[in-house]
Parts: C-alpha cells; sequence; structure tokens
C-alpha cells in the first residue's frame, strides 16, 4: 500500500520537474494523455480499497487508522486528474443554479453518516446561485486536505450511493462461435453536484455498463467549508418551500384545485410558473381554457393544469437526461426534459420548451423546479398538428409523398420541424415552383433540409446555435438584440409549437439546401464561367441539367490556365475535342468520397478508364486521393443528380486508338 502512494508522487514530480518544457506541457493538457493517466490513478485508487478492506480485520491499530486515510488520498489523486483532463479540454461546466435556500450549521463533529448504499433514492441537490466563486472552492482540486492525505468530498458522511447495470449481448460477435473478446473499460467525472464512475466489462460474449453514482442525498449540499461530505438544507413541505420561494400564484391555483393536502403530505416533484408566466397565461384570452363564465369548468380546468406540472416521486434535475420524458399525476400527459449545453454558455434545461429558471429546490416530501411560464401541454403529435392545420398544406403534401407524415405521428423519436406556411412556398421562383408541384427534381431534399431529429427549443438559442438536420446539413441558428429568431436567415414567425414528439417553429421561407441546386446552377454560383462555357459550346447543356446520377472531376480554375496555349485554343475552337474533354472529366454514375478505392478503374463518359489512387500519410490513414495523377482537393459537393469533386489538373482526352490509363 506504502508503495502505490510512493508510487504516485514520484509520478508527479517527474511530470512537475519537467513543467518548463513547453512541449511536454502541451502534451501534458491532452485528453489523450490526461485520461490514460486518470484511469491509471483511479486504478490504484480502487485496488486501494479493495486491499484495505482485506486486512482491515488483521492489521494493527496503527495500521487500521492509516488506511483509510491512504486509501482516500490514492483515489483522490486519481479523481483530480481526471478532473483536470475534463475542465481542461470543455471549461467548468456552468448549470442553471438553485434559488438560494438556507443551510443548517455545519459543526465540527458532524456525526452523521457516510455513505447510504441504496438508501439515495434521491441523490442530493446543487448548491446555491454563486457558490463556487463565494465559497472558494477549487474546482480542479476537488478534495481537502487532513493530516497530510487528500479526501474527496464525496468520500464524506451523507453522501447517497446509487449503482445501476445494464447487460446485453455482443451483437457484433454472435457469427464468431467460441470466439469472444474480454475487456473493461472504467470513466469517471466529477462535477460540482455529482461523482459518477461508469464502467464497461465484456467477457463471454456479454457487455454489461455499471454507472455508479454518489452525490449529496436527499436535503443535503455540498459542504460550504471545505471539508468532504454533505450538510443539510433546512426544508419545508412543497407548499410552505413554494410559499418560501414565493409562488404565490401557483400556491393559490394549487388551492383552488384541491391540491394543497396532497402536495403537503406525498411525495412529489413540483414544476412551479412563475408569477409572471402566470398572469401572461391567464391574460392571454385565445390561448387560456380557464373560463371565467362557467365555474365548474373553471375549477375542473385548473386541476388538470395543476396536475400537468406536478410529477410522482423526486426527480433530480442533474440525473434526468436529455429528452426525457416524466409521468404527471393525471396520468395522461408527459413533461420533457431538454438540456442544451455550449462551450462558452451555461447550460439551458427546459420542461415543454419553457426554461427551468431554478432547478432541484429540496422541500421534505419533494423537490421544486422553477420554471419562467406555464408548461404547455401537447395533446397532438407532430404529425397530425401538421395535417390539421390549413396553412401547412404545401409542407404536408411533400411529408405524405414521402412517406414521413406517418414516421411524424409517432412517438418513438422526438423531431424539429421548421415549417413554411403555404405562402412561404408561394414566395419561391416560379421553376422551383413547378418542380415541387411536380414532384421533380430533387424535392425530397428540400423537405429534409426542414427536419431536425431531437428537440430544439428556442430557448436553446443564447446568441447562435448550430444543428444538424436529417440531410446533414448544419443549420445556422441566431438570436440578435431584439430576441429576434433566425434559422439560415429566414425569420422564425412562430415558435415553440409543442407536439407530443417534438416541436414545430413556423419560418418565413422556404430553405433551398445546396443538394437542391442543379449541376449547372452550382457552377454558376461558384463563378465557374469558363466551364459553363465549354458546356454550352459542347452543346452539353440539356445533358447536364437533366442529369440524375453522375459525377464531375471539376478542374480548378489554376488547372485551366496551367494548359497550353495550344490546348486552350483547341477547345475553344473545336466543339468536339471540347466534349470530349468534358466527357473525360464525367462518370455517369455516384462517387462519393465514401467509395473511393485505391486502384480502382473508372470509366468516364466518353468510354475511357480513368485510374483513383489513395495515397497514405501514416499506414493505414489516406491522406490524398488522385485521379490520373490529378489531386482531389475539394469532394463530395453534393447537388441534384450530381456528385462534385475539385481536382488541381486537367484531365485532357486521351489521343490515339489505344490508351492505357
Amino acid at each position: 500500500m506504502r508503495f502505490s502512494l510512493v508510487l504516485c508522487c514520484a509520478i508527479f514530480v517527474i511530470l512537475l520537474a519537467n513543467g518548463g518544457n513547453a512541449k511536454r506541457q502541451k502534451r501534458f493538457l491532452r485528453r489523450d494523455f490526461l485520461n490514460p493517466l486518470s484511469d491509471s490513478l483511479l486504478g490504484i485508487g480502487e485496488y486501494a480499497r479493495g486491499f484495505s478492506d482485506q486486512l482491515m480485520s488483521q492489521a494493527s491499530m496503527a495500521v487500521r487508522q492509516a488506511l483509510p486515510q491512504v486509501n482516500r488520498a490514492v483515489s483522490g489523486i486519481g479523481s483530480w486528474g481526471t478532473g483536470v483532463g475534463d475542465q481542461v479540454m470543455s471549461g467548468f461546466d456552468k448549470r442553471a443554479r438553485p434559488v438560494e435556500r438556507e443551510i443548517e450549521g455545519e459543526e465540527e463533529g458532524d456525526t452523521s453518516p457516510g455513505h447510504q448504499e441504496g438508501a439515495g433514492e434521491v441523490p442530493g441537490p446543487p448548491k446555491g446561485p454563486g457558490e463556487v466563486s463565494g465559497s472558494g472552492q477549487q474546482p480542479f482540486v476537488p478534495f481537502s486536505f487532513s493530516f497530510g492525505f487528500l479526501t474527496p468530498w464525496w468520500d464524506g458522511p451523507n453522501v447517497c450511493v446509487e449503482k445501476s447495470e445494464i447487460e446485453e449481448p455482443e451483437q457484433d460477435m454472435a457469427d464468431f462461435s467460441g470466439f469472444s473478446i474480454n475487456f473493461q473499460t472504467t470513466r469517471c467525472v466529477p462535477s460540482e453536484t455529482s461523482y459518477v464512475c461508469t464502467r464497461k466489462l465484456q467477457a463471454n460474449g456479454m457487455r454489461k455498463t455499471v454507472v455508479v453514482r454518489r452525490q449529496c442525498c436527499h436535503g443535503f449540499v455540498r459542504r460550504t467549508d471545505k471539508r468532504p461530505g454533505c450538510s443539510a438544507l433546512k426544508m419545508e413541505n412543497l407548499v410552505d418551500t413554494m410559499k418560501s420561494l414565493e409562488m404565490n400564484k401557483f400556491v393559490k391555483w394549487i388551492g383552488n384545485a384541491g391540491l394543497t393536502e396532497k402536495l403537503m403530505s406525498e411525495n412529489l416533484t413540483v414544476f412551479a410558473p412563475s408569477n409572471e408566466g402566470i398572469v401572461d397565461f391567464e391574460d392571454d384570452t385565445e390561448d387560456n381554457e380557464i373560463s371565467a363564465i362557467n365555474p365548474a369548468k373553471r375549477l375542473t380546468d385548473v386541476t388538470s393544469i395543476v396536475a400537468r406540472h406536478i410529477a410522482p416521486g423526486f426527480e433530480n434535475i442533474d440525473i434526468l437526461e436529455n429528452e426525457q420524458l416524466i409521468n404527471t399525476i393525471d396520468d395522461q400527459t408527459k413533461i420533457r426534459i431538454n438540456k442544451y449545453q455550449q462551450i462558452s454558455t451555461p447550460e439551458v434545461v427546459t420542461a415543454n420548451c419553457i426554461p427551468i429558471s431554478g432547478k432541484n429546490n429540496f422541500a421534505t416530501n419533494g423537490i421544486v423546479h422553477l420554471v419562467s411560464g406555464v408548461l404547455p401541454q401537447p395533446q397532438k403529435s407532430l404529425g397530425e398538428i401538421i395535417e390539421d392545420d390549413e396553412k401547412f398544406s404545401k409542407f404536408k403534401e411533400l411529408l405524405t409523398e414521402s412517406g414521413l407524415l406517418e414516421e411524424l405521428k409517432k412517438d418513438s423519436q422526438p423531431w424539429t420541424l421548421f415549417v413554411p406556411t403555404n405562402e412561404a412556398f408561394g414566395k419561391l421562383p416560379r421553376g422551383l415552383r413547378k418542380q415541387i408541384d411536380a414532384k421533380e427534381g430533387c424535392v425530397e431534399s428540400i423537405l429534409q433540409q426542414h427536419i431536425v431529429k431531437g428537440t430544439i427549443c428556442t430557448s436553446a438559442v443564447v446568441t447562435m446555435l448550430n444543428v444538424d438536420n436529417i440531410l446533414h446539413n448544419a443549420l445556422h441558428l441566431t438570436k440578435d438584440e431584439n430576441e429576434k429568431l433566425r434559422v439560415d436567415g429566414a425569420a422564425i414567425e412562430s415558435q415553440n409549437l409543442l407536439g407530443t414528439n417534438g416541436v414545430i417553429h413556423v419560418v418565413e421561407k422556404v430553405l433551398i439546401p445546396t443538394q437542391a441546386r442543379s449541376l449547372l446552377k452550382a457552377l454558376e454560383e461558384e463563378e465557374r464561367s469558363d466551364i459553363l462555357d465549354l458546356i454550352e459550346l459542347s452543346d452539353m447543356v440539356s445533358k447536364l441539367e437533366e442529369a440524375q446520377n453522375v459525377t464531375f472531376f471539376v478542374p480548378s480554375k489554376e488547372a485551366f490556365e496551367a494548359l497550353s496555349n495550344e490546348t486552350k485554343q483547341e477547345m475553344l475552337s473545336n466543339p468536339e475535342f471540347a466534349k470530349r474533354m468534358l466527357q473525360n472529366h464525367l462518370v455517369e454514375s455516384h462517387l462519393p468520397s465514401s467509395t473511393f478505392a485505391d486502384n480502382k478503374k473508372i470509366m468516364t463518359l466518353n468510354g475511357h478508364g480513368i485510374h483513383m489512387k489513395l495515397h497514405e500519410g501514416f499506414p493505414g490513414i489516406v491522406t490524398a486521393a488522385t485521379v490520373q495523377c490529378a489531386y482531389i482537393v475539394l469532394h463530395d459537393n453534393q447537388v441534384c443528380g450530381a456528385t462534385l469533386h475539385k481536382i488541381n489538373k486537367v484531365l485532357l482526352p486521351p489521343k490515339g486508338s489505344i490508351v492505357e490509363a
């Protein structure tokens, strides 16, 4: 055991001694170096835990007192390595804070129990606003010193441990009877509120994932005095907690709904709308379903609305996953949780697309999350919303033609749709409108440009957000100083129309992807008049306009300029030569870069073969590709019916009757 500790210290001394070397410093900060170091140190820490348990019964009193400290020291060093690796690469984890809550005194002689295996049905809350800076905690060193040893906070008292296991067969090896690969990996991630270790094991054809989460038990938070463990919050029941948080209007709604007693006695989670949000809801006479004329209906509706903000049990936001659905006590509706994290901004968490402004306010019998407005309660799927709204009829036609409308009625996959109205389709150029009406060209790519997998609420856009659609194109969402939202420059006219399986944003114009451009239009946009002139001279305009499945190796401008004057003159004066030259760059099949292969022979439109060669910068790593010794400098420019690859040389047509390409 002492040898393990000495080994750890020696490793750090060596690293610090070499700190002056700039190259070594850069290497030290790289994730591929830190993670193995962290995992190795954690392995020593885990070994220390197990080994110390075996020796405790036989050790002397002095050794018994020393072993736990050594164990905590080694595991603390390992945890430090993981923390540095994660925080250097991704920055500090900034999350929504709970409202400031009073913490009971942290007496010197805290005799509360330590780890509570299985007892942590509800792991603990995060701290109040500004606690990290106020308490002086050091994110890079998540442990404290005690008699010369290091103790991580999650090894202290009032920390609950939750363990989950997922076991599944190894599908990839199912066809290889009697053959299996055994391995084990462990990854531990510390944060302000938890310490989560994920261990992946594969043995005997089975895969197992074991997740162990350590965090403060319900009603406890991280200590503010840098000591290990968690200290108790001063808590009240849910109703009194909401009163303390000044959620007066929602408390009144609860009373009108006759649910006060339930919220004082049962274990529940409440998503409490702000007073301002409730005022806005009540003032919105068009969407407000609470009838002031019929008191009986008003009472029924209030009860229903309140019930849809309450979930059974304890739902800690830090534990919930993105896209997770939570059942409510009305047994009919669900609350969808979404989490959005960008490098330069704090995490945004929403419930049914309404921002959560204060998470994890703990009560004796539950948790209160503050939300900025009344939660919308979707009753229809996205497909049904599109189907039932006449202003989306043009978009519905495209969905029906592609077979996607029925998919959008299922709840198995959440979606985000940027839906143009019929008016937006009417603003398109006449030629494109005719193509869409006739379902010709690349209409499906236009449809796919508007569809994103996953729920993207507009609260996720702080200033800018990029998301990939199902066409694998990036959509750029922006928010200006006037809170105006746009997607690829198109204004979002109506936002966050919530369905049971996602959200709809209505856009002012149709989004046209590059994949919907014709080959000639793409060349025009890239200002390739040199090639367009040759296409017209060689009478190939109609063929390329109607192209459905071709690959064009496009010579760069510099490649044409490098040709001899004699060759240039022949191209411009001899239509037949120009045609043969262009055909030597065209392949009548779809050849994306994913199909490139070494020594591949490709037949061009003029019937001649050209050879492709792949070049490796390192063994097994392809860094370049050539066709007939011309380097492919840009690849996979997808247009309607064609794939364009830019090359740095002109592939002149062969001379003579037989050419060995």
